[in-house]
C-alpha cells in the first residue's frame, strides 16, 4: 500500500494543505500513520479525500459528510459510498461550454445584454464570466433558443423571465419526484436517518435507475403540453380571423331595405 506525506496527499488530490489538517480536526479523515515525527496517509486516506471533495462539490456540508463517512466506512469499505455518490453525480454533459465575448452578446441580443441581464443569465447558469468582456455558453441549446426569442422580437428580459420560471417549475418537478421516492428509500426511524448497509446496495441502484426515466417523463409530458398550447393558440387564432373576416363581410354587405 502506497503511502503519502501530507505534501503528497495534497498534490495528488488537489486539495489545499491546511484543508486536509481541516478534515483531520473535523474527524472526517482518521489519523496518519506516525513515524517519528513524520505523518504518512495511507491509499484509504488519498479514497476517502477524493470522496470528501466530490460531496463538497456537490454541496454537501462537513457536516453531513462526515456523518455519510462514518455510518458507511466504519468497518466497511468505501465503495459503496462512492457508488452512491456516483450515482447520484450530474450525467455527463452532451454539450461542451462555447466561449463568447461581451461584442457577440450584445450582437446576439439586439444591444440589450446589459451588465444586469447578464448577471441573470449567470445566475442561471447559462453564462459564465470568463474575463472583463469574455463569457462561456454553459448551456448551448437554451442560449440558442433564447437568441431566436430575441431575433423574433421578444424582449431579452422577458426571455429572462420565462427562463427562471421554466427552472423553478423543473426544480418543483424534480423535488416532488426525489421527495416521493426517497419516502419509500429511507428508513422508518425519520428523515434524517440513513438507509441500513444491507439496503444500501438497492439505494444505489434505484438512485441509478430513476434517473433516465424521470428525465424521459418529464420530456414526455413537457412534449405533449407543449403541442396542446400550440394547439389551442392556433384555433384561438383561427377563431379570431373567422369573426374579423365575418364582421368584414357584414360591414360590406348591402342593406336588404329599399328607400321608394
Amino acid at each position: 500500500m502506497a503511502e503519502y506525506r501530507i505534501a503528497e496527499l495534497a498534490d495528488a488530490t488537489d486539495t489545499a494543505v491546511r484543508n486536509i489538517r481541516v478534515y483531520q480536526d473535523r474527524g472526517i479523515l482518521p489519523p496518519p500513520r506516525r513515524e517519528g515525527k513524520i505523518a504518512l496517509y495511507s491509499d484509504d486516506h488519498l479514497v476517502r479525500l477524493r470522496l470528501v471533495n466530490r460531496l463538497l462539490e456537490r454541496g454537501y456540508t462537513l457536516g453531513v459528510i462526515r456523518d455519510l463517512v462514518d455510518a458507511w466506512a466504519d468497518g466497511r469499505n468505501l465503495e459503496d459510498v462512492l457508488g452512491l455518490e456516483s450515482a447520484t453525480r450530474p450525467e455527463p454533459r452532451d454539450e461542451r461550454p462555447e466561449p463568447v465575448t461581451l461584442a457577440e452578446l450584445q450582437r446576439l441580443h439586439g444591444g440589450q445584454a446589459t451588465p444586469d441581464l447578464l448577471e441573470r443569465a449567470i445566475a442561471l447558469g447559462v453564462l459564465a464570466r470568463t474575463g472583463p468582456t469574455t463569457f462561456e455558453i454553459l448551456e448551448p441549446r437554451p442560449f440558442a433558443a433564447g437568441v431566436e426569442m430575441v431575433a423574433a422580437g421578444i424582449p431579452l428580459t422577458a426571455v429572462l423571465d420565462l427562463s427562471e420560471g421554466i427552472r423553478d417549475d423543473q426544480q418543483r418537478t424534480a423535488d416532488r419526484i426525489v421527495d416521493l421516492v426517497g419516502g419509500h428509500l429511507l428508513p422508518a426511524d425519520g428523515p434524517g436517518a440513513l438507509p441500513a448497509a444491507d439496503d444500501l446496495h438497492d439505494a444505489v441502484e434505484s438512485i441509478a435507475r430513476l434517473r433516465p426515466h424521470a428525465a424521459k417523463t418529464v420530456a414526455a409530458y413537457f412534449a405533449r403540453g407543449f403541442n396542446d398550447a400550440i394547439q389551442r393558440t392556433f384555433e384561438e387564432l383561427v377563431a379570431r380571423a373567422s369573426k374579423h373576416t365575418q364582421g368584414d363581410g357584414d360591414a360590406d354587405a348591402p342593406s336588404t331595405s329599399e328607400t321608394s
